[in-house]
């Protein structure tokens, strides 16, 4: 089921986040339950980890992918590899691909496990931040400085997957996504990695153009095409990992046509669109 980010996660705490927030105490007991069940599995090669605390879209992917260049530029393994737990559609385990080698599974030691017998001596993990079965060796927290924490309220009243202190806690680093121009917050006392990570455009500046895309900030990619100069007239937003119907190609195309514009996506959105649309976009 898919299913769009609530904008009041994002906004002052309001009368809907108070009257969920009993739903957010049961998902804390949850939480605190399983970690104190789970028990961490010690694994044969590194483990790097990215994560978030939110729910949602915080640029853990393309983070993931820029620790795998630095691996990679400064041969600090020689075969390392990629875990992700992958979504329906599995656009992001398609964008990793194309970087390194990628295994999708839920199961996290099992991956790892994987890994060492298909000869990686490495794995980046693309999430898994609040999963306690695999001990990781650097647990790297992505932070988005335009949504920050949101209202800090535990899912469903706020995006938070943990209480901020204990993501905090765990976190060797912090990745902030975006100009890294935020306040002073004790929250963020560790040190920190400034990191300005940007998708790859390559569509000319001079067209009028509709906007479409599938994922948890759309407002993320709507801005960034704004700094970069594209003229953005119209805009489509749709659930994360939103599967593409032909219907809606085709009616995003002919809504496009007739108002004259050209269609941008982003790269998640565009590897689950039908090949044969590939032209057209």
């Amino acid at each position: 089921m898919n299913i769009k980010t609530p904008l009041f996660w994002y906004k002052k705490r309001g009368i809907k986040s108070w009257l969920i927030f009993p739903f957010s105490i049961l998902y804390l007991c949850g939480r605190k339950i399983d970690v104190i069940f789970s028990k961490e599995k010690t694994s044969d090669i590194p483990v790097i980890c990215l994560g978030n605390v939110t729910a949602g879209g915080s640029g853990k992917t393309p983070s993931a992918i820029a620790i795998m260049k630095i691996v990679k530029k400064y041969n600090i393994a020689k075969n390392p590899c990629f875990i992700t737990r992958g979504y329906k559609g599995g656009d992001e385990a398609i964008i990793l691909q194309k970087e390194a080698n990628t295994i999708i599974s839920s199961d996290r030691y099992k991956s790892i496990k994987q890994a060492k017998n298909d000869g990686h001596d490495m794995v980046i993990m693309d999430d898994g931040f609040q999963n306690m079965s695999v001990k990781k060796d650097v647990s790297l927290l992505v932070v988005d400085t335009k949504y920050m924490f949101g209202n800090e309220m535990l899912i469903p009243a706020g995006p938070l997957r943990e209480p901020i202190k204990d993501a905090i806690k765990r976190a060797d680093a912090i990745i902030l996504i975006g100009d890294g121009k935020i306040k002073s917050d004790k929250k963020l006392e560790k040190i920190t990695i400034n990191s300005k990570i940007k998708a790859a455009i390559e569509l000319p500046k001079d067209n009028d153009y509709m906007a479409f895309c599938g994922i948890a900030m759309p407002n993320k990619f709507f801005d960034f095409l704004e700094k970069c100069g594209y003229k953005v007239f119209d805009k489509r937003s749709y659930p994360d990992h939103y599967e593409y119907s032909d219907n809606d190609i085709n009616n995003l195309i002919e809504e496009a046509e007739n108002k004259g514009l050209k269609l941008i996506t982003t790269e998640k959105d565009y590897v689950k669109i039908d090949k044969k649309y590939k032209d057209i976009l």
